[in-house]
């Protein structure tokens, strides 16, 4: 559990959306915090709530859900229609995808905002009919791990990229205790939480997979070799992806494409999301390790990408750059009126600038060019290239 003395960032957005919205949605990970925030930082102490846990077995009882029979849905359309002059928060919503269509009749029979408050472990990708049920009436955001711009104790910003920012990871009284928790979660995805969203029931396969996405942390994704190795179908391995891409766990960076009369590559990059997941599933067990092992570039550049992907704007696309030809960036953003920043990823406190580097950013043309590395501050390189400790660039990019 975080504390309420940890502000997260999300905190202004979706009291915003609560102001103009029937209905809000937020999603993110298991454990990273989501109906902590809500009920400790977002929810005014005076404002009645109902709070219904989708796997609380007394809380689906009020909904007369203790089975799926499609009989069951009247009773929870009465139940909640009786929470009319309260805010209703329901946790794990993709759990029971049902109640997206008894939402709908209670929320077009009044529309004021701020009635509902959906929290879910997948995203609304995963279910067609939840997006269609409330197009129009929902706005959803998503809550992720703590990130590094979240915290202010120099101890645990010390320690944000070897533990990530999951709390119970982050902020484990012991080594061994952020350790064995980062296991047992990887553990619950894979046999409990994955199947439980897709029906998927392979979990050796799917703990595979993702110690061997975390060996290619950074790289272009190879279909083919991952369901050689696998011993299933390139799109076995692309629905498995998309599905772990889906539940917060990877993320599948795509190729930024420009017309221009470059070949360039047409494969995503893929990231495990979590720092401190990824250190897990490479098997180190201390900073010391993770500095001697091969990961440990991949695994700056994930983390940098996770934090500003944080901290920018909702409607930003952050893209990566790479010509057949050797022009590379490691990260494009494209933000509000087409706005481009450019971050290149270097895990030195010396950085240099690649011809590869120099070629892109003539591609690409970009309103501010950074390079983000481990320096006590910033200093600019060349003309538009900005050396830049994290906090900087972050700062730098906030709401791009």
């Amino acid at each position: 559990m975080i504390s309420a003395s940890v502000p997260r960032l999300l905190l202004d957005t979706v009291n915003r959306k609560l102001g103009g919205f029937p209905v809000v949605g937020i999603v993110g990970p298991r454990q990273s915090g989501k109906t902590t925030f809500v009920r400790e930082q977002l929810v005014p102490t005076d404002t009645p709530v109902t709070y219904l846990d989708l796997e609380n077995p007394q809380h689906l009882a009020r909904l007369g859900l203790t089975t799926r029979a499609p009989e069951s849905s009247g009773s929870a359309f009465v139940y909640l229609e009786s929470q009319q002059e309260r805010l209703v928060i329901i946790d794990e919503i993709q759990n029971r995808p049902e109640l997206f269509t008894i939402l709908r009749p209670l929320v077009d029979a009044d529309r004021r905002a701020g009635r509902f408050i959906l929290l879910g472990s997948a995203s609304p990708a995963l279910d067609t009919g939840a997006k269609q049920s409330l197009a129009g009436r929902i706005s959803y955001s998503e809550l992720g791990p703590l990130s590094l711009n979240e915290l202010t104790d120099d101890m645990q910003r010390s320690k944000h990229w070897f533990h990530g920012g999951y709390p119970d990871s982050l902020l484990a009284k012991s080594e061994d205790i952020s350790a064995d928790w980062r296991v047992s979660y990887i553990e619950a995805y894979v046999t409990r939480d994955l199947p439980q969203l897709t029906g998927i029931l392979q979990p050796d396969a799917l703990r595979r997979l993702l110690r061997m996405l975390a060996a290619q942390q950074g790289e272009l994704l190879n279909q083919s070799s991952l369901a050689r190795a696998l011993g299933v179908s390139q799109p076995t391995v692309r629905t498995w992806i998309d599905l772990m891409v889906q539940s917060f766990l990877v993320r599948s960076l795509q190729p930024f494409h420009i017309n221009v009369k470059k070949r360039l590559v047409k494969s995503p990059k893929i990231y495990i999301r979590d720092s401190g997941l990824l250190h897990s599933l490479c098997q180190l067990d201390s900073r010391e390790q993770l500095n001697n092992h091969t990961i440990v570039g991949a695994s700056w550049e994930g983390y940098v990408i996770e934090q500003i992907a944080a901290v920018v704007s909702a409607q930003c696309q952050l893209y990566f750059y790479r010509t057949q030809v050797g022009a590379e960036m490691d990260l494009v953003l494209i933000g509000r009126q087409g706005r481009m920043a450019c971050v290149e990823i270097k895990l030195s406190s010396s950085p240099s600038l690649s011809r590869g580097f120099h070629s892109a950013r003539e591609d690409l043309g970009p309103e501010i060019t950074l390079v983000v590395c481990p320096v006590p501050e910033g200093f600019t390189m060349i003309p538009g290239v900005e050396a830049a400790p994290l906090l900087r660039a972050l700062d730098v990019l906030h709401n791009w």
